[in-house]
C-alpha cells in the first residue's frame, strides 16, 4: 500500500509541475511580440485555440484567429445524414458517427465551451460579419463537393477559402475557378501542379527529404507543410519558402 501511495503522490507532482510549465509556456508565447513576418506565414490548425483557451474547430478558436496576423486558420469539413455542413476533426462527435447522423441529434451535445457542433455556414456567416482578414483553409473530409462549392458561393467566400485535400477534390474545385487556391494531400509534381493550375501540394515532412529551398519548391510551386509546432522548425520551413499549419501559431520576434 505504502509503494501504490507513493507512486500516487510522485504521479500528482508529475501534473502539477507539468501544469506549471504549460502555463508559463503559455504566458511566455502571449507577452512577447509576435514576429510579423513568420505570423504571416502561419496557418493555425483548427483555429487558435492553444493561446485562446478555447475548443478546437469551435467559433471562438476562429475568431480568435482574426487579428493575430494569421495567414490563415484551418478547419475540417464534414457533413451530416441530413446533408449540414459541420466542422469537425474526426469522422465521430461524442461517439455519433457523423456523416450517420442527422444534425439535430448531435446539436445536443456541446464542445467545452458550451457551443454546438459548428455549422460551416455559421463560419462562414462570422467570417464575413467581422470582416476578418485572414483565409479559411478547408481541409475536405468528408462532404458532397457540390454542396460545399454551393456554401462558398452563397455565402460569397470563394476568394478568402483555400482547400486542401486529396487530389480529385482539388481537381473539382480548380474547375470552378479557384485552382490557385487548392492544395493537394496528394503528392504530385511542380509540374504537374502548374498544368493542372494547382496552387501546390500540402504535405507531412517526413514523407519527404526536406533539403534546400530548392528542393522545397521543386517539390510544389508553393509547399503547405503539416503540422509542425516547434518554433524552431516552424521558422527554418518559413524560412524555406513554405507556409506552416501549427497548433502553436504565436512566434515571436
Amino acid at each position: 500500500m505504502r509503494i501504490v501511495g507513493s507512486l500516487e503522490i510522485l504521479f500528482i507532482r508529475f501534473l502539477g509541475v507539468l501544469l506549471v510549465l504549460l502555463v508559463l509556456g503559455c504566458d511566455r508565447d502571449l507577452q512577447g511580440d509576435p514576429d510579423p513576418v513568420v505570423m504571416s506565414k502561419l496557418i493555425a490548425h483548427q483555429g487558435y485555440w492553444l493561446y485562446g483557451d478555447c475548443p478546437k474547430n469551435s467559433i471562438e478558436a476562429f475568431k480568435k484567429s482574426y487579428d493575430k496576423g494569421l495567414y490563415a486558420f484551418e478547419l475540417d469539413v464534414r457533413q451530416t445524414k441530413d446533408g449540414i455542413l459541420v466542422v469537425c476533426h474526426d469522422k465521430n462527435f461524442f461517439k455519433r458517427v457523423i456523416s450517420e447522423s442527422n444534425y439535430k441529434d448531435l446539436e445536443r451535445h456541446k464542445l467545452e465551451n458550451g457551443e454546438k457542433l459548428p455549422k460551416l455556414k455559421d463560419v462562414f456567416e462570422n467570417f464575413v460579419s467581422q470582416n476578418a482578414k485572414v483565409r479559411i483553409c478547408l481541409h475536405v473530409k468528408s462532404c458532397k463537393l457540390d454542396d460545399l462549392w454551393n456554401l462558398i458561393e452563397l455565402c460569397d467566400v470563394k476568394d478568402k477559402v483555400m482547400i486542401i485535400g486529396s487530389l480529385s477534390t482539388c481537381l473539382f474545385f480548380a474547375k470552378k475557378g479557384i485552382s490557385e487556391q487548392c492544395f493537394s494531400m496528394d503528392y504530385i509534381s511542380a509540374e504537374q501542379c502548374a498544368l493542372k493550375g494547382l496552387g501546390g501540394l500540402c504535405l507531412q515532412p517526413s514523407k519527404y527529404k526536406w533539403g534546400t529551398k530548392d528542393s522545397l519548391l521543386a517539390l510544389s510551386r508553393l509547399p503547405i507543410v503539416w503540422t509542425i509546432d516547434n518554433e524552431k522548425t516552424i521558422r527554418q520551413f518559413v524560412e524555406s519558402g513554405c507556409f506552416v499549419i501549427t497548433n502553436t501559431p504565436y512566434v515571436e520576434k
